[in-house]
């Protein structure tokens, strides 16, 4: 936008109208998110960090969806494809998801485990040992959702539910049922008690026990129900972790 890149001022950047980055995204450059490590807003890579020990020792949630690929989509990267690219590896991954038999459907899970599932567990697995942790999968779609969210909860889905929005917020996309309002109630009260306690609970619902190294626990909110779950997709989030290790990824203590 030609005020200094790096050197720009907040004032600056206050002072960018609306229409400018508009204007830039229809060229070269994009508004879509991109990675950035090594500033003095993130100096390293947040899983470095937990590695590391070097995170606030506070209380903390942490979770992926149901379909995380959802990301890779709109980038324009098909998970079939990439599960066609593994060749001979892919005899090994769909041991992994034996009760899944479409490509698609199955690149989209692979991608939601290997990018979002296993770090979520990875860093609830380091954070454990410094402050009290808690792990959750959202797989719950409003009713009115699930004819186009076939696939499951995209990234950033569980948002509506944690702040109990409405359809008033114009977010949602869908008028929300009964049900969904109830589910989005419970949702929200847990993380209002985790702001005002440290520990999410909701009254009337299950018990959400805390992720460690001993014990893989996830809360599951679901379609029909909230449910915690011990060694929730164990077998593919360690198989992944252990590769992710093997590469350098995950390296650490």
């Amino acid at each position: 936008a030609g005020i200094g890149g790096a050197d720009a001022t907040l004032e600056q950047l206050h002072e960018i109208p609306a229409d400018r980055l508009t204007e830039l995204a229809k060229g070269k450059l994009g508004l879509s998110p991109s990675l950035v490590v090594g500033d003095t807003v993130v100096p390293e890579p947040i899983l470095v960090a937990f590695q590391r020990g070097r995170e606030a020792a506070l209380p903390l949630i942490v979770g992926s969806n149901s379909d995380e690929a959802s990301v890779a989509v709109a980038f324009g990267i098909d998970p079939a494809a990439l599960v066609r690219r593994l060749g001979a590896a892919r005899v090994a991954i769909k041991t992994l998801y034996p009760d899944q038999n479409d490509e698609g459907a199955l690149g989209r899970e692979v991608v939601t485990d290997l990018v979002f599932a296993a770090y979520a567990r990875r860093i609830a697995y380091l954070h454990s040992t410094r402050a009290p942790t808690w792990r959750y999968f959202f797989s719950r779609v409003a009713d009115n959702l699930r004819p186009q969210l076939a696939s499951g909860v995209p990234h950033g889905g569980e948002i509506p539910a944690i702040f109990d929005l409405d359809a008033g917020c114009g977010c949602l996309g869908a008028p929300l049922t009964s049900a969904d309002r109830e589910a989005s109630r419970r949702v929200a009260d847990y993380w209002v008690a985790f702001a005002r306690d440290g520990v999410p609970a909701a009254a009337g619902a299950p018990a959400w026990p805390r992720d460690g190294r001993q014990r893989a626990e996830t809360m599951e909110f679901g379609a029909d129900r909230i449910v915690a779950r011990t060694d929730l997709h164990k077998r593919r989030l360690n198989t992944f972790i252990g590769t992710l290790n093997v590469l350098g990824f995950m390296s650490g203590r």
